[in-house]
């Protein structure tokens, strides 16, 4: 069973984002750990536990050694502003 966080989205093209290397959340799961985090639709997710993601390649490595129910810092920009939240990992499907 793998852990994840509970969105789909896309690598952000660094030049149409000002140099902001990340994911584009497009859409959060419900009642996933990224929904009561409160992750949203066009935050983008820069870091996960201090490390910084520009790939979905980055987030299943940094994802890979982790358990359902761990709690995972990451940090999501959001209308200019840089936002930390704690994510509980949920079931991949779920």
């Amino acid at each position: 069973k793998k852990a994840t966080l509970g969105i789909i989205g896309e690598p952000l093209v660094a030049s149409e984002e000002g140099d902001i290397e990340g994911i584009y959340v497009q859409s959060v799961t419900p009642d996933s750990g990224a929904a009561k985090a409160g992750i949203i639709a066009t935050d983008k997710l820069i870091e996960i536990d201090k490390q910084k993601v520009r790939t979905w390649d980055d987030v299943y490595a940094i994802l890979e050694n982790k358990k359902i129910k761990d709690v995972v810092s990451v940090v999501v920009l959001r209308e200019g502003q840089r936002l930390e939240l704690s994510v509980e990992l949920s079931e991949l499907g779920t």
